[in-house]
């Protein structure tokens, strides 16, 4: 990828590194999206329901021992880094690049770990929790308006796929957070073809290869 667009493509057998990961937790052999989503972010496995930490018997979900993501090492190195999904932005997977909580539920801190990780590029769905608990439709439990916060950090800030490309557009934006449902964005079948879904509350919905597009756009200005 150049300049927010691909150069060309390689197979996977055309790689030139491979790897074979399993993602079992460490109390169970099935695992969950949370720990199996830790185990390609860390490098380290968890157990059932665990973000970033490994479990111990600390009575509060936030205080479990943590470990380091890939997205927090690559901040730490300086690169530009983004999490893009058409689910919850708080739900596990995506949760995975910066949450450390024994308790994949957590949404409330996980807003406030997104925040202080610093991350570039932020999009998915789940926008209550950003919303403080005055607003008809929050799912907080503090008054902290995290979308003036992400907004006071710099971040442009999108509803709608056009508001999306529009930001992803212009050369200032540096950083992006797009939140385009109150709960999880519409798969491709209903946005483009069946129109059921949330697509009447929310028609202009991006699907997630339209997120992915601007979110390279953005992080290509960052040279790293």
């Amino acid at each position: 990828v150049e300049d927010g667009k691909i150069k060309g493509r390689l197979a996977m057998d055309d790689m030139p590194y491979m790897a074979l990961m399993t993602t079992q937790g460490t109390d169970s052999i099935i695992t969950d999206s949370a720990n199996a989503a830790h185990a390609y972010t860390t490098g380290h496995k968890s157990c059932v329901n665990a973000l970033g930490v490994y479990c111990s018997r600390a009575a509060n979900s936030l205080d479990h021992p943590k470990v380091e993501t890939i997205a927090e090492l690559a901040r730490r190195r300086g690169l530009a880094v983004g999490a893009v999904t058409n689910s919850e932005i708080e739900d596990a997977t995506p949760a995975a690049m910066v949450a450390h909580t024994r308790r994949r539920s957590d949404y409330n801190d996980i807003v406030r770990m997104f925040y202080d990780s610093g991350i570039d590029v932020l999009m998915g769905g789940g926008s209550p929790n950003f919303l403080p608990m005055s607003t008809p439709g929050s799912k907080r439990k503090d008054d902290v308006d995290y979308l003036e916060q992400f907004k006071g950090a710099g971040y442009s800030f999108a509803t709608t796929r056009a508001e999306m490309n529009e930001a992803a557009d212009q050369a200032k934006t540096t950083k992006l957070l797009g939140l385009y449902n109150t709960g999880n964005i519409d798969g491709a079948l209903d946005l483009k073809f069946l129109k059921k879904g949330s697509v009447a509350k929310f028609p202009d919905q991006p699907d997630v290869v339209e997120e992915m597009r601007a979110a390279i756009k953005v992080l290509s200005r960052n040279r790293k």
